[in-house]
């Protein structure tokens, strides 16, 4: 991308597959589009599974608008009440892993690496 924006400058399209990409490929472009213009660039585009019933409000995968972050803010806090982001998770991952990993070796001996 960098190559194209050499010719074309540093805000450019492509099209990837049969979507228009725009292509912010400097600091000031990025940062006038996602802090200045915050609200008119926070949405996510529609494609793959959302085009499946794109009418669909309860979809959170790949979603945007008020239902999305709602689920987002709530899985979000949710998961921090659990500890995740913090480093006193580290402890507790490792050992679920150890165990899991303890377990998937019982069903195949020959497939787990240590």
């Amino acid at each position: 991308m960098t190559n194209i924006a050499k010719k074309y400058g540093p805000i450019f399209s492509v099209y990837v597959g049969n979507d228009l990409t725009i292509v912010l490929n400097d600091y000031p472009s990025l940062r006038k589009a996602f802090v200045e213009q915050s609200e008119v660039f926070s949405g996510r585009p529609v494609h793959g599974l959302s085009k499946t019933n794109p009418n669909d409000e309860k979809m959170l995968i790949m979603r945007d608008g008020p239902f999305w972050k709602d689920h987002r803010r709530f899985a979000l806090t949710t998961l921090k009440d659990f500890g995740v982001g913090k480093s006193s998770i580290e402890p507790k991952l490792q050992d679920e892993l150890q165990y899991f990993l303890r377990e998937v070796e019982k069903k195949e001996p020959r497939t787990v690496r240590h």
